[in-house]
């Protein structure tokens, strides 16, 4: 059975807030993206370990580092190192929080949805995956020298916007120490039209390591897409659950909501989720997905008591 995890900026800047959140709700962990704040690279030893213990006497996980690293450009050299120093202080908040798994992402793609104004334009899939696939592996490397993993999470903002392109870059390295994060949520936002499951899902299957859920739904007028609550969008997650509990899948599954009650977020704090600016409204949101996603599963055990096909 898998283990179920909130990141903790979807609750609050507070990292007691979502701590009582999870505990309310049987959670089994938290994800830290931000906290006081500060994203994970900017935390003190003081702060990591003082999380570190909040968790610890809270008896849950914390099931991984959401890192911003490879949320740059591609081809900028300074960029990168900057990265990849980024990463490292991240590698070794992990041990300190016992925790193996970062996630990481694959450099911004000009004109794509929720990326930063860029010179120049996009380039092709074929032209830029085997950087890509470099970078990656340097960073796979560094994560194993500090005994983790890292989780490579199809974003649209990004080159590795669909389950397919991840899976491409995780095929064309099959690095010990990489995996990826799987957002079905995620690809609704991206142009290309992948669907989200069960063509996504069979495509980065045989790497997931850590699972994020949101959910949102698609204006077929406009083209633009809004984040709502889990159960109220496109994505079927009832058969999800139902697919990774056949698989006997027991990782962690992570709800990332991005959905606000009164409010959408912007574009720049959906683009690097930190602060208070980003984290209002989540505890009320939140409680009203993890709700919902209670009762998925409730109807979901009573259909498989039933004998009921998820």
């Amino acid at each position: 059975m898998f283990h179920r995890a909130i990141i903790t900026d979807e609750v609050s800047q507070d990292p007691a807030d979502a701590i009582g959140l999870a505990r309310r709700f049987r959670l089994d962990g938290i994800e830290i993206r931000s906290v006081w704040e500060k994203r994970p690279h900017e935390l003190s030893r003081s702060e990591v370990r003082a999380l570190r213990g909040m968790a610890h006497t809270a008896e849950l996980a914390i099931c991984a580092v959401a890192t911003p690293v490879f949320k740059c450009e591609l081809d900028d050299h300074r960029q990168v190192r900057e990265h990849l120093e980024t990463l490292k202080r991240c590698l070794d908040m992990c041990g300190e929080m016992e925790t193996g798994l970062a996630r990481v992402f694959t450099f911004w793609k000009p004109g794509a949805p929720g990326a930063p104004a860029l010179p120049g334009d996009a380039l092709a899939w074929r032209e830029v995956a085997p950087a890509i696939a470099d970078h990656l592996a340097e960073a796979a490397d560094i994560a194993l020298d500090f005994g983790c993993r890292l989780g490579v999470e199809n974003e649209p903002s990004v080159y590795g916007s669909t389950c397919k392109k991840v899976a491409d870059l995780l095929a064309r390295l099959k690095h010990p120490a990489l995996g990826a994060v799987w957002d079905p949520g995620n690809v609704l936002y991206d142009p290309e039209g992948e669907r989200p499951y069960p063509d996504g899902y069979e495509a980065v299957r045989p790497y997931v390591l850590h699972v994020h859920i949101k959910d949102a739904r698609r204006d077929p007028e406009t083209g633009s897409t809004a984040a709502v609550a889990l159960g109220d969008g496109e994505i079927p997650y009832r058969a999800i659950f139902g697919r990774l509990r056949q698989e006997q899948y027991v990782g962690f599954i992570a709800l990332e909501t991005h959905y606000r009650v009164t409010r959408t977020l912007s574009d720049d704090a959906a683009r690097l989720p930190a602060g208070t600016g980003f984290s209002e409204g989540g505890l009320e949101a939140s409680t009203i997905c993890l709700d919902r996603w209670n009762a998925m599963l409730e109807t979901l055990d009573n259909g498989e008591h039933a004998g009921e096909r998820p």
